[in-house]
């Protein structure tokens, strides 16, 4: 990645990690940079896609057909190929290419059960290249990269899972433009997003690949974990700044990690600090991420 950032950029950047729908006078004021250079800065950054404020659920909350991680390992000198089609398919979210048994990682958000089986049984088979593949389900969000953890009890509207929907593809979108795509007042749909982020039901994120902030090193550990110790895990890791995703999933590995850090000395490190007391994991599996193809439901 070409991309250069200055000591401005990473400032409101970093702003904008906590609080991501700030206005450009707020990040100018943190700053100590005038409103007009930051709103000309970010929003280039923006237009060039280079981060993007999105929102963020718990997508079981939205998907009847769930959440599914997809390990694939592919046919000799096909990884390629293969990530080329998976990142094009509407409903995979995430394509990260790895180090280890599997080549491919993919998230995907089925809408249907329908869907899943589809895509499960005919679809990702028949992709080229593709030799072998491992589907777990995604049974529990406990983080994720906004660093929330989401309540699922509540029965969405249509109203609101229309508005979630829009938000999830551009968290900075204006009232208006809420208002007029869902044919609902400017008030309406303002105290409809008010009440989703107070119920924990929405929050926001700012979309950045890792690298570009700091976090040269990308990981994604399965863990099997005794049942016994599996709550503690999850508190220990969830409360960590280098986590970005944590799950429970099917499979293997009930715990899915997903953890970013400066530097692969300081992963290891890590990993080895927060783990070392745990007597119940009874295999851990370290996968480093090489490449990513798609990320947040957008191609890189």
């Amino acid at each position: 990645m070409t991309i250069k950032l200055d000591e401005v950029d990473y400032k409101c950047i970093e702003v904008l990690k906590k609080q991501p729908q700030a206005t450009w006078r707020e990040v100018s004021e943190k700053v100590d940079v005038t409103e007009r250079t930051v709103a000309r800065r970010m929003q280039k950054l923006l237009d060039e896609k280079i981060f993007r404020v999105l929102g963020e659920t718990d997508p079981l909350i939205l998907k009847k057909g769930g959440v599914h991680h997809v390990w694939i390992k592919c046919k000799l000198g096909m990884v390629e190929q293969v990530a080329i089609s998976l990142k094009n398919m509407a409903c995979c979210k995430l394509t990260l290419s790895l180090t280890g048994a599997y080549d491919l990682f993919a998230e995907f958000h089925f809408d249907n059960r329908e869907e899943m089986l589809e895509y499960t049984f005919k679809i990702i088979p028949a992709i080229e290249g593709v030799q072998t593949y491992d589907n777990n389900a995604v049974l529990r969000h406990f983080k994720q990269a906004s660093n929330r953890s989401y309540h699922q009890e509540k029965q969405l509207s249509k109203d609101e899972t229309r508005l979630i929907e829009l938000l999830l593809q551009d968290g900075r979108s204006k009232i208006t433009e809420l208002s007029a795509a869902l044919n609902l007042s400017a008030p309406t749909v303002k105290g409809m997003i008010d009440q989703l982020v107070e119920e924990r039901i929405l929050s926001y994120k700012l979309d950045i690949e890792p690298i570009l902030i700091g976090y040269a090193t990308e990981a994604i550990v399965g863990l099997e974990v005794a049942p016994s110790e599996m709550q503690s895990v999850i508190d220990v890791l969830q409360e960590s700044v280098f986590t970005r995703c944590l799950f429970g999933t099917s499979g293997k590995s009930q715990v899915f990690w997903h953890v970013v850090h400066n530097d692969n000395h300081a992963l290891w490190n890590l990993v080895g600090e927060l783990l070392k007391d745990f007597k119940g994991i009874n295999r851990m599996n370290l996968n480093m991420v090489l490449h990513a193809y798609k990320r947040s439901g957008y191609i890189r």
